[in-house]
């Protein structure tokens, strides 16, 4: 029994080893390589399975690392090219524009000096017009009298700055009026209240005349409307009236009568105020001579003051 089996073992052996040698025939051009290490049958079998997966795996990560290694370096070389190039083209504009300014800047501000600087040159321009503007009045060129409103320091006769006319003139409602009008007409050297009456009364000569010709002026002048042109007629004869009481005043102050003096005196007066109501009643438009008459009644009611203190009553 023995023998038998051991025969029958030595026929299974042999018979599974010449399955075995078959099977290896028909897997050898596969893994031709990996099969002759491997010289337990059993041992092949466990290489077998593990030699193709191993392969794979490491012929896998092989390439995965060389391409992402290959784009990323691509974009890096060329994200500093384009941020080389935006620097140096966004600081040459702010460069060439900020001189620009800085150079309008100081051009301006010359002339913003240069402004006020010419506001200074010309303030001195408004006063020169102010100055001359009282000579320029029909009182003062007409007159040949002096404004009542400059200092006394601009008349051109010394004797204003003799206290005995200034003290004469105090005496009067309108002294600077009565200083500025006189000193043209008085004798050198003669202070006296006579004196100073006579040559008051020959200022309202002067007015009165240079009204008359006012008058004449604006009234043949085309462009005078027709009813201003008829009111300074009628003025024309008060004037004319005026004149003659003046005169008469004259006359009489030889003999000292002071009442006929005080009589024209306030006849003239009344021409003039008859000027002025007659004027309102032709026409609504304002006088161009109001200035004057008005400056006329000042210089006559300055003549009846002067007339009292040079004869008391």
């Amino acid at each position: 029994m023995e023998t038998r089996n051991m025969i029958h073992l030595l026929l299974i052996v042999c018979f599974s080893s010449h399955l075995l040698y078959t099977a290896e025939s028909t897997c050898v051009p596969r893994n031709f390589t990996y099969l002759k290490p491997s010289s337990p049958p059993s041992a092949a079998r466990v290489t077998k399975p593990k030699s193709p997966l191993t392969s794979p795996i490491s012929q896998s990560p092989s390439p995965v690392p060389v391409t992402p290694k290959s784009p990323p370096t691509p974009p890096t070389s060329q994200s500093p090219s384009p941020a080389l190039v935006t620097p140096k083209s966004t600081p040459t504009p702010p460069i060439s524009q900020s001189p620009s300014p800085v150079q309008v800047t100081p051009r301006n501000a010359p002339i913003a000096t240069a402004n006020p600087l010419d506001g200074a040159e010309e303030s001195p321009v408004p006063d020169e017009k102010l100055n001359p503007l009282p000579s320029t009045t029909p009182e003062t060129p007409k007159f040949g009298l002096q404004l009542p409103k400059l200092p006394l320091d601009s008349l051109p006769v010394p004797g204003v700055q003799n206290p005995a006319l200034k003290k004469v003139c105090d005496s009067t409602d309108y002294p600077l009026l009565c200083l500025s009008s006189v000193v043209p007409f008085l004798v050198p050297g003669k202070f006296d209240p006579v004196s100073i009456f006579q040559s008051e009364v020959k200022a309202c000569v002067s007015h009165t005349n240079i009204l008359m010709e006012k008058s004449k002026k604006i009234a043949a002048d085309p462009a005078t409307p027709p009813d201003t042109a008829k009111a300074l007629t009628y003025c024309l004869e008060n004037y004319d009236t005026l004149l003659s009481d003046l005169d008469k005043t004259i006359q009489a102050l030889p003999g000292r009568d002071k009442g006929t003096m005080n009589t024209m005196l306030s006849a003239a007066l009344t021409d003039l105020t008859t000027c002025q109501d007659t004027f309102k009643e032709v026409t609504t438009a304002p006088s161009p001579l109001a200035d004057l008459e008005n400056m006329g009644n000042q210089l006559i009611s300055n003549g009846l003051a002067l007339l009292d203190l040079m004869i008391p009553s």
